[in-house]
């Protein structure tokens, strides 16, 4: 501080006690250029806020038919960093524009291909589908696991037992090509997992068990081959991240899965844990709205809100799921 001083950057107020300065200092004032400097950036900083929300708003209706998902992100995004990239992200569907990749499109709008080498995931956590990032071109298709009792037949007609190695088999999803799953087990119970490692552990304990690990939320090609293994079972049960995006996925599957079954969702809460971030504003505001919900999908998102944190442990995913499957 008094360094700053010296230079002329800050001035320091004391009080006088006697003819002695009375420690600590009363106050630091910053030089009236610096302060005024300082203002006007907050000034243009809460300006460009408000274009941007402007914008946004703009680009959201004209989104609201083709790009319903799109729409809602950008009504939904607070943080003015998350905002300006689904902005971006809707300007070039409202334009009809595509990347070669996701440095591609980062590249386009931050000269840097790395500025935001996550903005695939970022735009799918703030409510961008899987088919439209895959418009974007910042995603390919998407991938899923498969273990246990289960058959894979092929668009050319092969077919392929999943039983004869340990699962979850890595398989990559095409629209244009999507495979047909037969479940040869008792067909009591399909575990869909969110945690690639709870996914693993199930598939060595119990081979008996058809899994289907999926990560992050699912395109409209994984939730197919879910709801194909979910017709031949009972019983789903749908164990994910006990945060806003595990409640957005399970959802998702909860929604599309067949009127007659029975499905239990796993909140891997309820089993001993360490406590995980705090969740801030726009995820409280998500889980609130999902916690009206009066089904399931309600039940886990209220109690997530309880908690106020997210989990997204390893051995707290197989702790829950070996309390399940007893």
């Amino acid at each position: 501080m008094l360094e700053l001083a010296e230079s002329g950057c800050v001035t320091i107020g004391y009080t006088l006690n006697g003819n002695a300065l009375a420690q600590p200092p009363r106050r630091v004032y910053p030089h009236p250029d610096l302060a005024a400097a300082e203002q006007k950036r907050r000034s243009r900083r809460r300006d460009d806020t408000r274009t941007l929300r402007t914008r946004a708003e703009q680009i959201a209706s004209a989104l609201a038919d083709d790009w319903p998902d799109a729409s809602r992100a950008l009504r939904d995004t607070d943080h003015p960093d998350r905002l300006l990239w689904a902005v971006r992200a809707a300007t070039d569907l409202a334009e009809g524009r595509s990347h070669d990749s996701l440095r591609a499109f980062v590249q386009s709008h931050a000269k840097d291909t790395k500025a935001r080498d996550d903005v695939n995931h970022l735009l799918a956590a703030m409510g961008f589908d899987h088919e439209t990032l895959i418009a974007l071109g910042v995603a390919r298709n998407p991938y899923i696991g498969l273990g246990g009792p289960i058959l894979l037949h092929t668009t050319d007609g092969s077919v392929l037992d999943l039983s004869a190695m340990p699962g979850p088999h890595d398989i990559r999803l095409s629209p244009r090509m999507l495979p047909r799953v037969t479940v040869t087990g008792p067909g009591d119970v399909l575990l869909v997992v969110e945690n690639r490692q709870a996914a693993e552990a199930v598939c060595d304990a119990r081979a008996d068990l058809p899994v289907v690990w999926c990560h992050g939320q699912p395109p409209d090609a994984v939730v197919s081959v879910i709801v194909q293994a979910a017709q031949q079972t009972s019983r789903v049960v749908i164990c994910a991240d006990a945060d806003l995006g595990g409640v957005r996925i399970t959802a998702r599957i909860h929604d599309n899965l067949p009127s007659v079954t029975t499905i239990h969702v796993v909140d891997v809460g309820t089993v001993p844990h360490d406590e995980g971030r705090p969740f801030n504003t726009h995820s409280r505001s998500r889980l609130q709205q999902l916690a009206q919900r009066p089904d399931p999908v309600g039940v886990f998102a209220q109690r997530c809100l309880h908690r106020g944190y997210a989990l997204e442990q390893e051995a707290t995913a197989r702790a829950a799921l070996q309390a399940v499957l007893k």
